[in-house]
């Protein structure tokens, strides 16, 4: 596949663009090469750096939770706040805010164990 000139130049253009983005979120850039141009890629991050007795609102604790692997969009959490089942969380006027520690501690609660095969899964947990 061939590109036209102003195509060729688009794209490494776009790629320069999606390099100096992908930068100015890494925390510690690692590089690679993308149609030779060279990309700095976002660093695997970690757990959030929040303090466990931090107040989150729901936007925040879930692209905190987010970051960490639990998908759990506001409005579920906002669904879990109404049905109950979801992370503790305190009124603040008409705000609702979880505490980051407390909310951590939920979403790991619903991990299962560590298994090597869903079979694993159905079988009784040990005594």
């Amino acid at each position: 596949m061939t590109f036209a000139p102003d195509t060729a130049i688009e794209t490494r253009d776009n790629a320069r663009h999606h390099a100096q983005l992908l930068a100015s979120v890494a925390d510690v850039p690692a590089s690679d090469e993308i149609g030779g141009v060279r990309v700095a890629l976002p660093a695997i991050r970690g757990p959030p750096n929040i303090h466990e007795d931090s107040f989150l609102t729901r936007r925040e604790l879930s692209a905190a939770l987010r970051e960490l692997g639990f998908r759990f969009a506001p409005p579920t959490l906002a669904t879990y706040a109404v049905r109950g089942g979801g992370p503790p969380f305190q009124r603040y006027g008409r705000r609702v805010l979880y505490r980051w520690g407390s909310a951590l501690e939920w979403a790991r609660s619903r991990l299962s164990r560590p298994v090597n095969s869903t079979s694993e899964l159905d079988r009784a947990a040990p005594p």
